[in-house]
């Protein structure tokens, strides 16, 4: 600000201390708003209460004016004007700057973390206040497509449950940190029996019934914040189990097969049962440099498969490169 009024006037202005200017004024022996010999001249502002603000020291060309140029009525339209200036600056910067640079690092923050629950808090109703308004119902609109995507990449349309997507994610990072504390991680697949047929007897709509009520079964049993339930494909699921070894996923198995039996959802197509019911593979690992996530995977389908060969409705366990099974034959509940 004293730049500019000093390309106002065409000077040169530096400010001073109180102390200097009042040196500097007895050195040339020149009292406020006089020319001293070195072509300089001193101002001083003040407050209302003739409190000092600042001292102004004016370098001047030779002969370019007199001393009438800075006379008091000029001083004080000057002081008044750098003090006007000061109060606009400082209440733009308070109404306006502030009120951005806040509004500039709540975007950022929600460019940086995909946050889309931030909000930004502004409560005049003015130019600035439709910004922010128009700003926070941005947010809203792209947070709630986000989250229909989230829903879209992650879940199955079906059965609400989660899709191979989110299964491969979760699997990655419930690897990595099994392998980290050495401890088992376990896999569960499940499939429907003689599902084509029920298909074809019932519909696919019936078939889709049928698709949920398991799906939900599912979420029934497996209520750990860590459990990983998902549809895979057609009317195969899966289940990744933390912190849990073969003879827990074989427990909670068979657990999801007896809740399935005591369903009775009929199924004139199933020989061995009149009703629908499921097969499991079980396998579990901990996870080191000797094996992989697509061993474990591999494993269950193996067991999955064996199950499946030896009657369906039971569950069959991968234990140590071979295939055991559990609880091969099951009376039809009454």
């Amino acid at each position: 600000m004293i730049e500019e009024l000093g390309e106002h006037l065409g000077l040169s202005v530096e400010a001073l201390s109180l102390a200097d200017s009042k040196n500097q004024r007895k050195h040339y022996g020149v009292g406020l708003g006089q020319r001293s010999d070195a072509d300089t001249l001193y101002a001083e502002l003040h407050d209302r209460n003739d409190n000092h603000i600042l001292s102004l020291k004016f370098n001047t060309a030779p002969r370019a004016f007199d001393e009438r140029t800075f006379s008091p009525t000029i001083v004080a339209a000057m002081s008044f004007s750098i003090l006007a200036w000061g109060l606009i600056l400082l209440v733009m910067r308070h109404s306006i700057v502030k009120p951005i640079q806040q509004l500039t690092a709540t975007m950022r923050r929600v460019r940086q973390t995909s946050n889309y629950g931030e909000r930004f808090e502004y409560r005049h109703r003015d130019e600035l206040g439709k910004l922010v308004d128009e700003c926070n119902e941005l947010l809203n609109h792209v947070g709630g497509h986000t989250q229909q995507l989230e829903n879209y990449s992650y879940k199955d349309s079906l059965t609400g449950i989660g899709n191979r997507r989110l299964f491969q994610e979760r699997l990655d990072y419930q690897w990595r940190l099994s392998q980290r504390k050495h401890t088992p991680l376990s896999a569960i697949v499940f499939d429907l029996d003689y599902f084509k047929q029920y298909n074809d007897l019932y519909g696919h709509e019936g078939g889709d019934t049928v698709l949920k009520v398991f799906a939900s079964l599912l979420q029934e049993v497996f209520t750990r914040d860590t459990d990983v339930v998902a549809r895979t494909g057609g009317e195969e699921f899966i289940v990744l189990l933390l912190d849990a070894d073969y003879h827990c996923a074989e427990l909670m198995a068979e657990r999801t097969l007896n809740a399935l039996r005591q369903r009775h959802i009929p199924h004139a197509g199933a020989a061995h049962r009149g009703q629908v019911s499921a097969s499991a593979g079980v396998s579990s690992l901990t996870p080191d440099e000797s094996n992989s996530q697509e061993q474990l995977i591999r494993q269950a389908d193996k067991a999955l498969y064996r199950a499946k060969q030896l009657g369906r409705d039971n569950v069959a366990v991968y234990e140590s490169s071979s295939l055991q099974l559990i609880n091969h034959t099951h009376k039809p509940q009454p």
